[in-house]
């Protein structure tokens, strides 16, 4: 295994797509599109207990 799949594994990504996420949902509320805004915090949220659920059972 390389050192590159080991620092990219599944709950490392999921946390890069929220960090690329937050200058966009910043973004968002300066412009007040609010609907955008919620469904990308509730993909974060999803993705966030995905991530923490990952991490802890391997």
């Amino acid at each position: 295994m390389s050192s590159l799949s080991k620092i990219l594994n599944l709950p490392n990504i999921l946390s890069l797509i929220r960090l690329i996420f937050v200058p966009i949902t910043v973004w968002l509320l300066l412009e007040e599109l609010y609907d955008f805004t919620f469904f990308i915090f509730i993909f974060c949220c999803l993705t966030d207990g995905l991530d923490g659920y990952i991490a802890k059972r391997f």
